[in-house]
């Protein structure tokens, strides 16, 4: 993951991975990069681009209202209601900074 600019979703991600990620497991920073890769393509796909003066709580809650009807590539299954809870308290610390 490679910022392009302190303002944008991006570089809040790289951030997030320096403060809160060190020391963590393989599987939690893949499963925490693969969410957060998840968010920014929605993000991108939805604004065109990644700009965080762009975000409104409103587009964080369509992010979710999509993986309650989204199913899962690797199980073939709708995703959990776990998976994604895991996926938005990913997001939390980067819009409440």
């Amino acid at each position: 993951m490679r910022a392009k600019n302190s303002k944008s979703i991006q570089s809040w991600i790289e951030a997030y991975f320096q403060l809160h990620v060190p020391g963590r497991s393989k599987h939690t920073r893949f499963a925490k990069e693969a969410d957060l890769k998840k968010f920014l393509m929605f993000y991108q796909d939805h604004l065109g681009d990644d700009k965080l003066s762009h975000w409104v709580p409103a587009l964080t809650l369509h992010f979710h209202q999509k993986l309650r009807k989204e199913v899962s590539q690797k199980t073939h299954r709708p995703y959990s209601a776990a998976s994604i809870n895991r996926l938005m308290a990913h997001l939390t610390p980067i819009f409440t900074a």
